[in-house]
């Protein structure tokens, strides 16, 4: 891993109404300087994956508002 500052980080919920029987997942994300969006499922907090979809965004505002519009709900840490 390398290491680029880290510029936001955000606790998050996606909920999946449409596939039943429905249920969620949850875990953190951390944004670096760079572009590269981490992510971290449940209570594995240390087995950070990048995110293969994200495109790049590494201003914090709108990498928060692109991932509210793809459905993730996001607490501060």
């Amino acid at each position: 891993m390398t290491d680029e500052a880290i510029v936001a980080r955000w606790k998050w919920v996606y909920d999946y109404d449409e596939d039943p029987p429905g249920g969620f997942v949850f875990g953190r994300f951390k944004l670096r300087a760079d572009g590269v969006l981490l992510r971290a499922y449940r209570d594995h907090l240390e087995n950070w994956q990048e995110v293969s979809w994200w495109p790049g965004e590494a201003d914090p505002d709108r990498a928060a508002r692109l991932l509210h519009s793809r459905g993730y709900e996001l607490r501060d840490p």
